[in-house]
């Protein structure tokens, strides 16, 4: 693996992407909490982008961002992102197209982008089948202690 400043590539992506988590902040003090050069975050920003991470801004102030008309709360995006990332089993409300609310176990699998929308995918405990939840339809959620099966 490819390291810089003491940390694999990887590991500075992540770490990246938590930073821009946390709100807004400048390429100079990326670099700095990173330990590499303003470029090399100018560089990383444009990996995670084609990755498909919701990355906004210029001019060397970067935030994530899911975009416009997205009314979810942060906490719940976070809460889902967190679950994700640890890989626990989230529980979550939802709400469906016609406003009905159940609450659900999910083992989550990723995020995708899909008509301006943002959506978790990820395995329904309830609906025993895979399914993609719009994150604006999201009305909390909370990791539990439970580890995704393998």
């Amino acid at each position: 693996m490819a390291t810089l400043g003491g940390m694999d590539r990887d590991a500075r992506l992540y770490a990246l992407v938590e930073e821009l988590r946390h709100g807004r902040c400048s390429t100079r003090d990326l670099a700095e909490r990173l330990s590499v050069s303003r470029r090399t975050i100018t560089r990383d920003l444009g990996i995670l982008r084609r990755c498909g991470v919701p990355i906004a801004g210029r001019r060397g102030a970067y935030a994530l961002s899911l975009g416009p008309g997205c009314g979810h709360p942060d906490r719940a995006v976070h809460a889902v992102a967190d679950g994700l990332v640890d890989e626990r089993v989230i529980y979550l409300g939802y709400a469906d197209r016609h406003g009905r609310v159940t609450h659900r176990l999910v083992e989550p699998c990723g995020f995708v982008r899909d008509a301006g929308r943002w959506y978790l995918l990820a395995w329904c405990r309830l609906r025993n089948g895979v399914r993609a939840f719009r994150l604006d339809r999201v009305l909390w959620a909370r990791t539990t202690p439970e580890r995704l099966p393998r």
